[in-house]
């Protein structure tokens, strides 16, 4: 019998370790299965839960996890966990980096986000968009002060992915950054980080990589 009061308490406590904490995921959902084997395997194949959490049905299936019920349970875990984050709050570039990652990674078209966020990094307005809608980074000047005006913003999150080729930026796409850096910045706001994912999950940076102080 499984002793779930005493796993919160360890959870709580920051005490188990990840394979452990994995196990308990499974147990709940899967109370017969081989949870311990199958949570050993994974984190060889990833460096923690949180990595497995994010991870593609394609990316479980290479680590070996054949089973669709744990990947399809593991995916929908993954899901429930990380959009919170997402629609409260970002813990600066590498949290954003992370997010954007898993949001970005291996769409076959063209998308952007942009997040405004408080002085404590809660989220007081997002908006994705496609290649087919209207686009942020297009909106001409006075329709991003009115938008900074209007949500009463710190800073801003930005990001987009480029479909095909390196996770690395264009010259539009300096161009674009450093326009809105301007424009944020006539504003009193903030433009914390610019990121861009290519198909295979990989990632660029301004903030991280100091390019967006030299913009």
């Amino acid at each position: 019998m499984v002793d779930r009061r005493r796993m919160i308490e360890l959870l709580d406590g920051g005490r188990l370790f990840e394979s452990q904490r994995l196990k308990i995921l499974l147990d709940n959902a899967f109370p017969s299965g081989d949870n311990t084997a199958i949570a050993d395997r994974l984190l060889k194949c990833f460096p923690c839960m949180e990595a497995i959490l994010s991870a593609s049905a394609a990316e479980l299936a290479a680590a070996g996890l054949t089973d669709g019920r744990y990947v399809d349970f593991l995916i929908c875990a993954g899901k429930c966990c990380t959009s919170g984050e997402r629609e409260e709050h970002i813990g600066g570039a590498e949290k954003f980096c992370e997010m954007m990652k898993r949001e970005l990674a291996g769409k076959d078209s063209e998308q952007g986000a942009f997040y405004l966020v408080s002085k404590h990094g809660k989220i007081v307005k997002s908006e994705f968009f496609t290649s087919a809608s209207a686009d942020f980074v297009k909106m001409d000047s006075a329709e991003i002060f009115r938008l900074f005006s209007l949500y009463d913003c710190y800073g801003i999150y930005i990001a987009h992915n480029h479909v095909y080729g390196a996770a690395y930026p264009s010259v539009n796409d300096d161009a674009m950054t450093k326009k809105l850096k301007r424009l944020a910045e006539k504003c009193g706001v903030n433009l914390f980080d610019h990121v861009i994912v290519n198909a295979r999950g990989e990632s660029f940076s301004y903030a991280l990589t100091g390019r967006l102080e030299k913009l």
